[in-house]
Parts: structure tokens; C-alpha cells; sequence
């Protein structure tokens, strides 16, 4: 058995390398769906943690466990807290411990100064765990243990030495009760040493401001001996390198945590644990399921078409085995024996793909990390890739998926007889299983009924997203199945088509046009397989170029939108600055007195308006806390937008249908009417204002070092997109001090003329906005304000937060995987087509030669071939791309509802490029030229004579 196994291999070697080559393609996509996941999360936890440590100094690795009672703590159940904080954190922890610390205080203590004189204040005696280490002595040494001798020696911070005004080398009496308890002599006064970050993290310095420190024997005689004085507050930390912390270890670090926390809440309402990183872990692992599930549902085109390239090679394998088969079942071998045989070759191939492919899914994984959109890529840090049990049983799950296509058709050829075998042949066309079933049909509805579920239920899709709810994966899959079924409904009814043509011109077709329509309409079940592969190829190409272009043109313009220009530069204002040659220009435009005042913003304009590489400056005033009075009514916490409508649009990014008309239709109307205002619609809705009506703004500048502003305008018109202007601010719902629900609230707004404020105002903390010309860098821009000594405020460059958006794990997913199912589908699909059309040819050699023999010329049997591949490949592009284009304009909409009402900003936009369609499109057009040429050359190669003696064989 074996030997005839390998003899069947090396036989047909050409196919198994092919069948291999599918297996690997399988299991390295598959297996890179955790490895990615993992390596580009891995990045991203990495950068949160660093970002969360340098924007609120706490430091993310610190679990801090903390018991403060005013009463005596039982010493079992501090030993008892000690054992388990041990147990559940730091025994089995898989971060590198830095630093652990305890801290132990007593309750409070007078302070006698001299004998009869009691201090008013109280403190506390505590021992502080590694102090030595992370101290500045400015005077004295570290206490001694002492307790022996009846003095007691401590140390005190200089902040506890000024609070409880100490001595240094005084002694004191600590009173309880009115009644000496011990005796303590100062012997070293100290500072935390800067150097120690971690040591004094969540103000631990200041904590220590009415504690006198001693030694641990010290403290731990004192506790036990004396009756009045016990332990009243425990702190045990621990600090860990958080920048070692691994994705794989998320999930324990969050259930020991919470294990802890829990044991915790049952022993004593007194005790306070924390984890830094906990709620930024909690979120990280919801957010990396979330990529997972979306990565698993990305894939499935590439898994789809991959399997049908399995399926066909299977196919092809089986169907040149079939004589062989039907020959050894007539000499007594049975149908288990035979497949049997295919199993141990199929696991043969399996097991090299699940050994092979987790490497090639690691080179795919670091193609995927460099990806910057869809087909583009950037010189990025490769991600970190790790081949753990999670890929090899993704490996694993490709591994039984391949040898459930490869043994299928195995399993059906195992049955037939070789009777079976020959009545087969005769039979021309039958209906395979998808058919019968109406798998075409069942995919369909389920696609619209998910469609529908998706139209009738958008605002209820919207607040499950808002609130964390979880959204139907069928939202994700509608698309595919869609597109499963459109091309599968078509393969079913392009043969009676054909045939509805052959059946019109019957009579007047020539034998080119009329074997070439009966053989297409009498076509195999490969042959549909054929044109399935090609049309799901195209359609999902399509369909996957325009998610990936429409997610990443929502996603800049949304950073665009919310930050306005290219560049915005906040300027100094100090009159003083002023230079005289200024002054002296605009004389007879000011008047003397106040000039400075007046040109203090003008003067900032000029200087960034000859910088080199800019193409549009405009000034912009915002301000978040404007009262807006109309009639008495008064509404608070207006976000007012003041700008100069002559220059605005030169540098500010806007599209031209944000608004009901174009933006420059209310740029002129604000040019026209300075005291024009606009307001968002829900003063309309919610107060009843109309256009026309007079209003008051004002608001307070006494935190912007100015005067306190106002103005009177006339209501213009209401809008609600505006750049930098998001209706929608979260707010967050609690209920038993833990948030219930997030949900959007609304920020009225006000669009005013800036040139018109100035007139009555004296405005501070003007913005200049600034648009750069293509091909210049934020860098240039930085080197000018540096070479020409512009000192300013602040300057922020919206390239950073665009570049920070497509930083985003999902985005960078989202982009890797289509960008990577569009490259794989392309080239499997060319492998599959050659492969099928090449084998096609060779088995209808004998066909051909007979038409060579009966004097059809060999122009004609080429007309044959391109007429079938025009009827066959070309229409099958055909019907993929339109396809493609339906499922795009139909499903790709619905890419908007991923996320808040708030990220809804700028409009959704749907992106089906042209470009992306045509270069599909062209690919699968040099397939088909390509196939042409191979099979030219192959019928070229025919020799009539040695046909027909195969013939006669």
C-alpha cells in the first residue's frame, strides 16, 4: 500500500507540491490570526502603558494593598492578609518584581516635650520597609534597634520635622491616655531622594509628614509589649516592570487581582486594593478579543478561496486516480483500504503544513505589522512574533479543515464501482450537492435578513455600541455570505443562459461558435468550480478594497475634522513684544494709544504667514464656557468658534457637503453680515430660536489674562458640522459608585465672525491656523519657527494624531489582513486557474486531435479556446466585479456604525475607487490573456498522429 502510495505521489508530483503548496497557504493564514493579534496587541499594550505612565505619573506595574482602621487590627488577620497577598500576587507573577515595600503605622500618639507639656498634635510610630535605599540623610543616621535600652531611637522626614515641630537629638515622650507609653529619641532627619520613583509613588512622602520612622524589631517589640499602642494602617506594595508584562499573561494578572480583591471584600470593608493597569488591562482584553474576532471574520475570504484551491487540486488528483481506483476495488480492495491510502497522504502533506506553516504565517505577520493602509506600507518597527499553543492550534483547526477538502472528494471516488466508474463517464451533467440543497439561495437570505435587521434597527445597533454592548457578528459576515451566494446564484443560471443563446442561433452558428456554446452549457462541475473561483476572487477583492479604503478615509478625515488645520501654532501675547518697525506700519491705520494692544495678534500672523511651504493661515478663537442670552433665556457652556470667514477655508481641512450648501455660501453671508452668527440646530429644537432673532454672547477670560468679552449678534442660520465641532460629548452614568452606561450628551455651539469680536473686544489666546503644501513635513515647519526664533505657547501638528490613529490595533488589523487577502486571493487564484486550465487542455487532447483529423484547421481550435475563455474566465469577471461593486454600494454603509455617535464625525463616506477596480479587474485580465498563451502553446504542442493512437489505446 505504501509503495504504491509514494508511487501515486511521484506520478503526480506536479499536483501534490501544488496541494502543498494550498495546505501551507491554509495553515500559515489561519495561524497568523493569534500571532498578529498577539504581536501588534504586544505593541500597543506597550505603548498604553507608557503613554498612561507619562500622562498621570502612576505608575502602571504598582499593586498597592492597603488596610487603614481607626481600631486595633487583629495580628492572625494581618498575618492572614500578608499570606494571601503573597499567594494570589506575588508568588506566581510573571512580570520581574522590581520592589516590594510594606509600611506599617501605629494609631496616634501625643507628643510630651518637655515634662507637663503635651504637644497638640498626634503622630503616628511607623517602619518603613527598604528606607535606607531610597533616602536623602540631611542630618543624623538610621535608627538602631534599641528597644532595650528604653529609648527608642527614630527618624523623622523633614516635612514630619516641621509639621510636629521636632528636634533633632531631642527626646520625647509618646503618651496614650494621658500615661507614658515609650520614649523616642529623633536621630536622623531625611528627604525622599528624587532619584526613587517608584519607592514614594501616590504621595507616600507626604503621607509620612506626622510619622516618626524606626526600626522594624523596634516597631514589631512595641506592638506587641505595650497595651495602648497596635497597628492601625498596613500598606503592602509591590512594583513590577510593566514593560515586561505579555498579552498571554493579561487574563491571569486580572483574575489573581480580582481573586485577591474578592478574598479581600470578604475579610474586611476597611481594606483598599489597587492595580494600576487593572481597568487599562480590562479594556485591552476586551479590545483584543474584539481584533481577534474581526481578524477571524477578515480571513474568511482568503480561507474560502484557499479551501476551493484545496478542494479543486483534491478534485483534479482523484479524478486522474479514478481508472486506478475502480481497477484495484474489481481486484478485491475494499473502499476503507483506498481511503485509507489517501489519509495517510493527505496527513502526510498536512503534517509538513502544520510544521511549515506557522513560519510562513510569522513573514506574513511582519509584512502585515508594516502595513499603513490598504496596499501601502511603511518603514515601521517589525511587531514581536511569538509561534506559542495558540497558533499551533490555530494551525491545528487549518490542518483539519485541509483534510476535510482534501478527503472528500477522496471518500466519494472510494465508493464507485468500476461499473459505477464507466456509466460515470457517459453522464454529462449533474447537479452537485450546493445545488441541490439551495446553498446559493439559503446564503442569500441570510445575507438580507441580516441587511434588514441592519436598516430597521440602526439606532438600537448604535446605543449597544455606545453603551459596550456587544454587536451580532452577522453584521460582519452578511457581506460574505452575500457574496457566496450572488456568485453561486449565478454559476446555477449562466448554463441556461448559454443554452438559451445556443437554442436562438442553433441554426446559424458556425462550428466554432457552436461547440464552443454546447460545451459551455454542458460544462463539468470543475468547470463551474472554475468560474466560482475567479468571480469570488474578484468580488472579494473588490468589496475588501473598498472597506479598507473607505475605514481609512473615514478614519484621517475624522482626525482631520476634529483638529481642523495642518498646524496650529498658539503664539505669545505680551504688548511689550511688539517690535517698533511694526508700529510705525500701521500708525495711520490705529490710533496711537492702545496700538500695541491691537497689533499684538496681528503681529503673530505676520510672522507665520511668510513661512516657507505654507498655502493658507487664518486666525481661530475658541472658547468652551460661553453664555449665549437670548430674550432672558440663558444657556451656559456654548462651545463658541470665532474665525475669520475671508481666510478660514484656506486653511482649515472642510468637504464640501458638511453643510446643506457649499461652505463658502456661509463664509460670504459672514463677510457680508460681521454680526451674522450660527448656532447649532438644538437651539432651534430645544428653545424655540429662529433666524433672525438677537442674541448676547459672552463669556469670561480671566484664565485667558484678559478682560471679560461680549458681543451682540443675529442669528444666521443653524448647523451642526462644523471642523473641530463634535455634538457629542460621553458621558458616563453611575449607579452604586460603578458606571452603568456610557451616553452621548449633545454641546451647543456658536460660529462667529472673529474680526467683528475684535472690534468691541480685546481678545487673548488667538490660534493661527496653518495648511501645508504638499510634500511638506512637520520637520521643516519646526526648523523655520526655530531658525526664525519664534517663540510660542504651543504648536501642535495634526499628523501626529493621524499618525497615532492608524497606530490604532483594529485599524492596523483591519488593514493588514485585506491588504494580505487581497495579495493571497490573487495569486491562488492565478496558481488555481493555470493549474485547472492546463490539466483541461491535456485531458481534451484526444477531443482537439480528432478535430485536427476531421480538417478543422488549427486557427479555428484556437478560436475554439478563446471563445470559451471569453465565455468562461471573461465572463466570470464579468459577474465577479459587479458583484463586487453591488456588495460594496450595499454593505460597506454599514462600516459606519462601528463605533459612537461621537466618531461619526465628519459624514460617513463610502469609497469605491475606480482605481481599485481596475487594477482588480487588469489582474484577473492578464490571468486570462496568460491562460490564453499557456494553452496555446499546449495545443500547439499537439501531433495529430500521436493523438489518435492514444485514441486507439
Amino acid at each position: 500500500m505504501l509503495e504504491f502510495l509514494f508511487h501515486r505521489i511521484k506520478s503526480n508530483l506536479l499536483l501534490y507540491l501544488l496541494l502543498l503548496v494550498g495546505a501551507i497557504l491554509a495553515t500559515a493564514v489561519f495561524s497568523s490570526i493569534p500571532m498578529y493579534s498577539n504581536s501588534i496587541m504586544q505593541r500597543v499594550l506597550q505603548q498604553g502603558l507608557e503613554n498612561e505612565y507619562n500622562q498621570t505619573n502612576d505608575y502602571p506595574g504598582l499593586y498597592d494593598f492597603t488596610w487603614d482602621n481607626s481600631r486595633s487590627m487583629d495580628n492572625s488577620l494581618i498575618e492572614q492578609f500578608q499570606v494571601s497577598y503573597h499567594d494570589y500576587i506575588t508568588a506566581d507573577n510573571n512580570m520581574p518584581l522590581i520592589l516590594n515595600q510594606y509600611l506599617y503605622k501605629s494609631n496616634n500618639v501625643r507628643i510630651e516635650r518637655r515634662a507637663g507639656e503635651i504637644n497638640s498634635m498626634t503622630c503616628k510610630i511607623a517602619t518603613l520597609s527598604s528606607l535606607s535605599e531610597h533616602i536623602e540623610i540631611l542630618d543624623g543616621r538610621m535608627p538602631e534597634p534599641s528597644f532595650s535600652d528604653g529609648v527608642i531611637e527614630v527618624m523623622i522626614p523633614m516635612n514630619a520635622m516641621i509639621e510636629l515641630n521636632l528636634l533633632m537629638e531631642a527626646e520625647y515622650n509618646l503618651q496614650k491616655n494621658g500615661i507614658n507609653v515609650i520614649t523616642v529619641k529623633v536621630v536622623g532627619v531625611f528627604e525622599a531622594d528624587e532619584a526613587s520613583v517608584y519607592y514614594w509613588q501616590e504621595d507616600l512622602y507626604e503621607n509620612m509628614k506626622t510619622s516618626m520612622v524606626m526600626n522594624e524589631a523596634d516597631f514589631n517589640a512595641i506592638i506587641t509589649s505595650v497595651t495602648d499602642v497596635y497597628v492601625s494602617y498596613v500598606q503592602l506594595r509591590s512594583f513590577y516592570d510593566y514593560t515586561a508584562v505579555k498579552v498571554d499573561d493579561i487574563s491571569k494578572t486580572i483574575i489573581d487581582y480580582e481573586l485577591m480583591s474578592d478574598w479581600k471584600d470578604e475579610k474586611s470593608s476597611k481594606a483598599f486594593m489597587s492595580l494600576h493597569m487593572y481597568d487599562g488591562l480590562k479594556i485591552f482584553n476586551e479590545t483584543e478579543n474584539r481584533l481577534i474576532i474581526t481578524l477571524l471574520i477578515l480571513t474568511i475570504p482568503i480561507m474560502i478561496i484557499t479551501m476551493l484551491y484545496t478542494f479543486m487540486i483534491s478534485r483534479i488528483i482523484v479524478k486522474n486516480d479514478e481508472n486506478e481506483i475502480a481497477l484495484l476495488k474489481s481486484r478485491g480492495g475494499s473502499k476503507w483500504q483506498i481511503f485509507f491510502m489517501y489519509v495517510i497522504q493527505s496527513t502526510l502533506l498536512g503534517s509538513i503544513a502544520f510544521i511549515v506553516g506557522p513560519i510562513f504565517g510569522s513573514l506574513i505577520c511582519r509584512v502585515l505589522g508594516a502595513t499603513n493602509g490598504f496596499m501601502s506600507f511603511v518603514d515601521r518597527a517589525s511587531v514581536p512574533i511569538n509561534i506559542n499553543l495558540e497558533v499551533r492550534l490555530y494551525a491545528l483547526i487549518a490542518f483539519v479543515l485541509y483534510m476535510v477538502c482534501v478527503l472528500i472528494p477522496a471518500f466519494k471516488a472510494c465508493k464507485t464501482s468500476i461499473v459505477q466508474y464507466k456509466v460515470k463517464k457517459n453522464i454529462v451533467v449533474t447537479k452537485s450537492f450546493w445545488e441541490r440543497i439551495y446553498l446559493d439561495i439559503i446564503f442569500l437570505g441570510i445575507s438580507f435578513y441580516g441587511y434588514y435587521g441592519y436598516m430597521i434597527d440602526q439606532d438600537n445597533l448604535g446605543d449597544a455600541i455606545v453603551s459596550g454592548g456587544r454587536i451580532d457578528p452577522l453584521m460582519f459576515l452578511i457581506s460574505a455570505l452575500f457574496l457566496l451566494g450572488a456568485n453561486l446564484f449565478l454559476i446555477r443560471m449562466y448554463p441556461y443562459l448559454i443554452r438559451f443563446i445556443f437554442f436562438i442561433g442553433r441554426k446559424i452558428w458556425g462550428p466554432v461558435l457552436y461547440f464552443s456554446l454546447l460545451n459551455v452549457s454542458r460544462a463539468e462541475q470543475t468547470s463551474k468550480f472554475i468560474m466560482l473561483f475567479i468571480m469570488l476572487a474578484l468580488s472579494f477583492g473588490i468589496i475588501n478594497s473598498s472597506q479598507a479604503r473607505t475605514l481609512n478615509l473615514n478614519t484621517e478625515q475624522r482626525v482631520y475634522y476634529n483638529d481642523g488645520p495642518d498646524v496650529i501654532v498658539s503664539p505669545y501675547e505680551d504688548p511689550k513684544l511688539v517690535p517698533d518697525n511694526y508700529i510705525n506700519m500701521f500708525l495711520d491705520m490705529y490710533p496711537p494709544d492702545g496700538i500695541r494692544d491691537i497689533l499684538t495678534e496681528k503681529v503673530g500672523y505676520f510672522n507665520y504667514e511668510n513661512l516657507e511651504g505654507i498655502d493658507g493661515i487664518t486666525r481661530v478663537f475658541t472658547h468652551d464656557e460661553v453664555n449665549l442670552n437670548e430674550r432672558g433665556t440663558v444657556i451656559s457652556n456654548v462651545h463658541m468658534l470665532a474665525i475669520e470667514p475671508d481666510s478660514f477655508l484656506d486653511a482649515a481641512w472642510i468637504r464640501d457637503d458638511f453643510l446643506p450648501e457649499h461652505p463658502n455660501v456661509y463664509m460670504n453671508a459672514m463677510i457680508k453680515a460681521p454680526s451674522g452668527v450660527f448656532l447649532s440646530s438644538q437651539f432651534r429644537d430645544d428653545y424655540g430660536m429662529t433666524e433672525g432673532d438677537v442674541i448676547r454672547l459672552s463669556w469670561d477670560q480671566s484664565k485667558k489674562e484678559a478682560d471679560d468679552g461680549e458681543f451682540v449678534g443675529i442669528i444666521y442660520g443653524f448647523i451642526d458640522v462644523f471642523p473641530t465641532y463634535n455634538p457629542y460629548h460621553m458621558v458616563e452614568i453611575f449607579k452604586d459608585q460603578q458606571v452603568k452606561e456610557i451616553i452621548p450628551e449633545t454641546t451647543p455651539f456658536a460660529l462667529a465672525n472673529l474680526n467683528f469680536i475684535e472690534e468691541t473686544n480685546n481678545i487673548r489666546n488667538i490660534d493661527i491656523w496653518l495648511s501645508k503644501e504638499d510634500g511638506i513635513t512637520d520637520d521643516e515647519i519646526q526648523e523655520q519657527l526655530v531658525e526664525k526664533e519664534l517663540e510660542v505657547k504651543r504648536v501642535f501638528y495634526t499628523n501626529q494624531d493621524l499618525i497615532d490613529a492608524k497606530r490604532d490595533a483594529q485599524l492596523q488589523g483591519t488593514n493588514g489582513v485585506l491588504t494580505m487577502s487581497f495579495v493571497i486571493i490573487m495569486l491562488v487564484t492565478i496558481m488555481g486557474y493555470l493549474i485547472f486550465w492546463v490539466m483541461t487542455m491535456k485531458g481534451r487532447a484526444l477531443k482537439f486531435g480528432i478535430f485536427r483529423a476531421m480538417g478543422m484547421s488549427f486557427s479555428q481550435v484556437n478560436q475554439i479556446i478563446i471563445i470559451e475563455q471569453i465565455l468562461m474566465t471573461g465572463v466570470s469577471i464579468v459577474f465577479g466585479s459587479l458583484v463586487g461593486i453591488i456588495g460594496s454600494k450595499i454593505f460597506v454603509p454599514m462600516l459606519q456604525k462601528v463605533g459612537s455617535p461621537a466618531d461619526q464625525l465628519p459624514p460617513f463616506v463610502v469609497v469605491i475607487l475606480s482605481s481599485d477596480i481596475l487594477r482588480t479587474i487588469g489582474i484577473a485580465t492578464g490571468m486570462l490573456l496568460i491562460g490564453v498563451i499557456v494553452l496555446y502553446v499546449i495545443v500547439r504542442r499537439f501531433k495529430v498522429n500521436q493523438v489518435l493512437k492514444l485514441g486507439e489505446d
